[in-house]
């Protein structure tokens, strides 16, 4: 039987740590569709080789899709983004996810055309407790997101501007 209370206290602990919010992306291998989820939980791993981590909940509806897939574009979003992470956050709306022209394809993913993608080969993964862990080689990154990144903390949204920006704001 586990003790929920040293969960409970790591989940209040990483409640208070902010992270980027990113639209991770796949095609299925088995019908060439494209996937997408809203995600906080990704880091990069390694400059030699350059590699990135992505944690999936193993009872998402889309873990499967992400588990086959060769390749992942972990796009990282600006504050301009919030509509988007609506649409990849909700079940009820996987239908208009790939709807909207800010979408083009690179290396067989879907990137944001307005933010900076992060398109990796799979190299690895793990299954660590609920989650799976996939880490990926990057193989290109586009760089094009010039607004405010999008921060998740507290259970919210928040404007990661640097804090001289927040300083001169007072």
């Amino acid at each position: 039987m586990s003790d929920a209370a040293p969960a409970e206290k790591l989940k209040r602990a990483m409640r208070s740590l902010p992270s980027g919010v990113a639209i991770i992306t796949v095609r299925d291998p088995e019908t060439d569709k494209p996937f997408g989820m809203a995600i906080s939980s990704m880091i990069s791993v390694s400059m030699d080789p350059p590699t990135m981590l992505a944690a999936i909940n193993r009872n998402s509806a889309n873990h499967e899709v992400f588990a086959r897939a060769e390749r992942f574009c972990i796009n990282l979003l600006s504050v301009d983004h919030r509509d988007e992470v609506a649409l990849f956050a909700s079940g009820q709306r996987r239908g208009e996810r790939f709807g909207s022209e800010g979408w083009i394809e690179v290396d067989g993913v879907y990137c944001l055309a307005d933010a900076t993608a992060i398109v990796c080969a799979k190299h690895d993964s793990m299954i660590v407790g609920t989650h799976e862990i996939f880490v990926g080689e990057v193989l290109d990154v586009r760089h094009e997101m010039q607004a405010r990144p999008l921060g998740w903390l507290n259970g919210g949204f928040h404007d990661l501007a640097p804090l001289a920006l927040a300083e001169a704001a007072q």
